[in-house]
């Protein structure tokens, strides 16, 4: 799949920054996650983003 920059419907945006945090899972350990990661978009407004992702 190729990227078409051209295409009205294609938003190009920049990462800024990612939040690190941590939650405690089902057997008590605590696991690092990405919490939040921060774009701009090309106004460059800023946008907080929310995932979670197991880093362990």
């Amino acid at each position: 799949m190729t990227l078409d920059f051209s295409d009205p419907d294609v938003e190009i945006v920049q990462l800024l920054e990612i939040e690190i945090g941590h939650r405690i899972d089902e057997d008590g350990w605590t696991q690092y996650t990405i919490d939040y990661f921060y774009v701009a978009d090309t106004s460059n407004n800023r946008i907080k983003k929310q995932l979670c992702l197991d880093l362990s």
